[in-house]
């Protein structure tokens, strides 16, 4: 099956419950404010007091304009890995991934091995400089409807997805039976009893990439300033609701549900290592 012209896509089984806890590393609604980024500190402070390893996305214009704060993460532990450029150019190209390459090596000290496209939205192109740009593994696509979501039947079989034999897929987590996304901000625009639903009718992906922005942990008044549609600012503003109060305490009692349910909480680069240590003949679905 193709994922994109060209791209063929193949389905891979994770015997293990696994949970990958990620954050994409962005300024607030692709917008000019990084109020939230200024709170990431008691995310770093929360997710080591769970003992919950975390994989960060970061924009690429970070590394330039905000490198104490990339520093805060190397420090922190983090799985450092590369998000798009700059929100706020629509889209990334060729040209955006290699500077977003480059900051993260002068920083990091080391190429990026992982990436994360903006509003998960991998293309044929993007998919190739990835490939010229060394990258080993992605964690774009979203498999359900929502914002750059491709809710299609071909990915209910896997886990993950090897890409024309080359590049590793970590799909954001969607609930099985119903594609919907598993992640912090619809958790929060479904609210309690929508959630509570889905846990008693869904059952939960045995690879679980759980996606987050620190304007869906903390209400920032950015909104404003946001070149986000009308839409999208309405529905940020249903997820909050009147109680602007953080949602730490949602991160972590969502931590909690998945460790009682029997998952084992990884970072992106250490799964990837484990399946690329995987025999193929072992790992391919039938």
């Amino acid at each position: 099956m193709e994922l994109l012209p060209g791209v063929s896509m193949e389905a891979r089984r994770h015997e293990q419950k696994t949970a990958i806890v990620s954050i994409d590393v962005e300024a607030d609604y692709a917008g000019p404010k990084q109020v939230g980024l200024d709170r990431l500190p008691e995310l770093l402070s929360l997710v080591g007091e769970l003992n919950v390893p975390l994989t960060a996305f970061v924009e690429g214009k970070l590394f330039v304009k905000r490198p104490a704060l990339c520093e805060s993460l190397i420090e922190a532990g983090a799985d450092i890995q590369l998000h798009c450029y700059d929100h706020s150019l629509g889209g990334e190209t060729p040209h955006s991934l290699a500077s977003g390459v480059a900051a993260y090596g002068r920083i990091v000290g080391r190429r990026p091995e992982g990436y994360r496209a903006g509003n998960y939205r991998l293309s044929g192109e993007l998919y190739q400089a990835l490939l010229d740009n060394g990258f080993r593994w992605d964690s774009s696509i979203m498999p359900a409807i929502g914002l750059g979501g491709r809710p299609r039947l071909a990915f209910r079989p896997g886990d993950y997805f090897l890409l024309n034999g080359r590049l590793v897929e970590f799909p954001v987590a969607a609930w099985r039976g119903i594609p919907l996304p598993l992640t912090h901000a619809y958790r929060r625009l479904m609210k309690h009893p929508g959630e509570t639903l889905l846990r008693r009718i869904c059952t939960l992906p045995r690879l679980l990439v759980y996606n987050m922005h620190m304007v869906d942990l903390v209400w920032t008044g950015s909104l404003g300033s946001s070149p986000l549609s009308p839409m999208m600012k309405g529905l940020y503003l249903c997820a909050w609701g009147s109680n602007r109060e953080n949602s730490f305490d949602s991160l972590r009692e969502f931590c909690g549900f998945l460790r009682g349910e029997g998952y084992t909480f990884a970072t992106a680069s250490g799964t990837y290592r484990t399946v690329a240590d995987e025999p193929v003949a072992a790992a391919a679905l039938p």
